[in-house]
């Protein structure tokens, strides 16, 4: 009797529990949202979608951008970014370049997290029909941003790896094979273009400062119809005998058409009636064209170069402090070093020798009177790119302005008669003070630097980043109409760039012409991650990973007694400067580099998979 009590009462108290559970499980959560109150809510929608440009876009201002793993920058602190430029990559693992926990920017680039992008948008579209009917206009608008954003994941993809699977289906836990082919070369980008016009066809003209725009739209296309009309996907010659050429370009058609499709993309951006032109055109002769340069990139607001930029808040702090991994300085007590910064991203020698002089002759530290002088009257966007010795920028902070009252770079070293150092300059590498973070090229970066925000403290700077502008586009149009043997018109565009530049009119022509267009994108674009890719799409990765070069530069004294300063109390220099470039970082090229090796743990996972050439 009692058994069947104690029976009759844990059924009571389980039949009482389950009732309890299943109110429980009733009540909302309160701090996560369920699918179906996500796609009823136009709030939530929408919020899903910024978190989808995060996820694309990632932190561009992070401690080593594209730039330092090509022929732009170093990464002093290496972490393995040195392997990667020696091409030591391999299905195990990128080198540097796939750490999270030191390089997020790069490591947001990978096969599967760009797939986990393809994901979310696959479950976007999936999902957007469940929207209220009378959220009908906003609905239109995320369904052509997210179109755009998945194109752009795929352009990722198909810039890293060639042709990829093109995954239009929502993957869960009841799918039933997750082993799928990559499609062709030819297959990734026709849908892209594709995907591209649609998302083009549903977004405004213009529209709230980052989100995408019809404008947007076209201006990807204009890039990904670029990047396959060059040499990279239309020739085998790295891959000589690789048993799948349709994955790493084209098999039919021909060149010309190619570049009439990337011609006639970046027009169609140039025709939109957005009216994008180029802030500051036209300088005046008195116009200081270095300040409106660098004054553009830290410009808050959209202006009329922009197509889309990357906006940043305070939340992000540690992920964009630019100016602490940018600037000089010991990064072990903050305040060690010229500046109390990290001083991580070093422009290569070589990268400054690509800025012509005034005249647009090439630089050349074999001309006695330029090698003296190597920064004088040099492309102004050079002074607004890179801080050199003796470019005038921000106070010292406290304990190094007595050293350097007059707030000009010290990347060299005074020596006595016998080439011994006498005073180090608080930006040289070994300068005083210094904890390992002074650069060792002898260059720093500026671009993108905010002189408003501390150095030696961990602070966020809000510069937007621009993943689109106007100049891109024009410069696409001119390398298009380079390609299709129309010099005149080429040059004409060429031109509207290096006038805003007050550079004098590109006249070459021929082989001379294209190489002029190259460095004349090289030197635009700078540090803003198109260099890495036109490396590979050129098929110039010898050209670009060898022995990189730094500058050494000396001021000598024939008696060190009571020279304590890097200048003199009036501020002139102990003597004329002796610059010599120099040997830096040894770099490497291997073939196989043109395109990345998928990881051998997704080739595991999904064994439809081909492996690309040489790995």
């Amino acid at each position: 009797m009692k058994k069947a009590t104690y029976a009759l009462l844990l059924l009571s108290f389980l039949v009482l529990s389950c009732k309890k559970d299943k109110d429980f499980l009733a009540i909302a959560p309160t701090d996560s949202y369920s699918d179906a109150v996500v796609w009823q809510n136009p709030a939530l929608i929408s919020s899903y979608v910024s978190n989808m440009y995060q996820s694309i876009f990632n932190y561009p201002y992070c401690i080593s951008p594209f730039a330092t793993f090509v022929d732009e920058a170093i990464f002093l602190n290496d972490w393995g970014a040195s392997d990667f430029n020696k091409c030591n990559i391999s299905p195990a693992g990128l080198a540097g370049w796939d750490l999270s926990w030191s390089m997020p920017h790069e490591k947001a680039f990978s096969w599967d997290n760009m797939y986990i992008v393809v994901q979310r948008s696959n479950v976007f579209m999936a999902n957007i029909a469940k929207a209220p009917a009378s959220d009908s206009v906003m609905t239109k608008r995320m369904k052509g941003e997210v179109r755009f954003i998945r194109a752009l994941a795929y352009h990722y993809l198909t810039s890293f790896y060639g042709g990829v699977p093109i995954v239009e289906d929502v993957h869960g836990l009841d799918t039933t094979t997750y082993y799928v082919p990559r499609n062709s070369y030819e297959a990734c980008i026709n849908y892209i273009s594709s995907e591209l016009d649609l998302a083009a066809s549903l977004l405004p003209l213009t529209q709230t400062e980052g989100r995408a725009t019809k404008g947007a739209a076209l201006a990807l296309k204009s890039r990904v119809l670029l990047y396959a009309a060059s040499d990279l996907h239309n020739t085998t010659s790295y891959a000589s005998g690789y048993a799948h050429p349709e994955l790493i370009g084209y098999t039919t058609g021909t060149r010309a058409e190619r570049w009439t499709r990337a011609k006639n993309a970046a027009k169609a951006v140039i025709d939109l009636a957005a009216g994008y032109s180029l802030v500051n055109p036209t300088p005046a002769p008195a116009d200081n064209i270095s300040a409106n340069f660098k004054n553009y990139f830290l410009t808050t607001t959209m202006t009329s170069e922009d197509i889309l930029f990357q906006q940043f808040t305070p939340a992000l702090a540690l992920r964009l402090s630019w100016d602490a991994y940018v600037s000089n300085g010991g990064a072990s007590t903050w305040n060690s070093g010229g500046y109390g910064g990290w001083g991580c991203i070093n422009p290569l020698g070589d990268f400054v020798d690509s800025y012509e002089m005034k005249d647009g002759s090439q630089f050349s530290w074999s001309i006695p009177a330029e090698a003296a002088d190597p920064y004088a009257s040099r492309d102004a966007r050079l002074a607004a790119t890179v801080l050199y010795e003796g470019a005038s920028w921000i106070p010292r902070p406290t304990g190094y302005a007595s050293a350097d009252p007059f707030n000009k770079m010290q990347c060299g070293t005074v020596i006595d008669q016998n080439g011994d150092k006498v005073v180090g300059g608080l930006d040289c590498k070994g300068g005083p003070g210094n904890n390992g973070s002074n650069g060792n090229t002898g260059y720093y970066l500026r671009k993108f630097l905010d002189p408003t925000i501390p150095i030696n403290v961990v602070a966020p700077q809000a510069i937007p980043f621009r993943h689109f502008r106007y100049a891109e586009v024009l410069l696409n149009y001119a390398e298009a109409c380079l390609e299709l043997n129309d010099e005149t018109t080429a040059k004409t565009y060429i031109n509207m760039i290096r006038t805003r530049a007050g550079q004098p009119d590109a006249t070459e022509t021929g082989a001379a012409l294209k190489a002029k267009y190259r460095n004349e994108r090289k030197i635009e674009l700078a540090f803003e991650n198109h260099r890495f890719f036109d490396v590979r799409r050129w098929l110039i990765g010898s050209e670009a990973y060898k022995q990189t070069s730094s500058v050494k530069i000396t001021y000598s004294v024939n008696s060190s007694a009571g020279v304590t300063t890097y200048r003199k109390a009036d501020g002139t220099l102990w003597s004329s400067p002796t610059c010599t470039s120099i040997n830096g970082e040894t770099r490497a090229w291997l073939d196989k580099a043109y395109f990345f090796p998928i990881y051998t743990a997704e080739m595991t996972k999904n064994r439809e998979l081909v492996q690309n050439p040489g790995y």
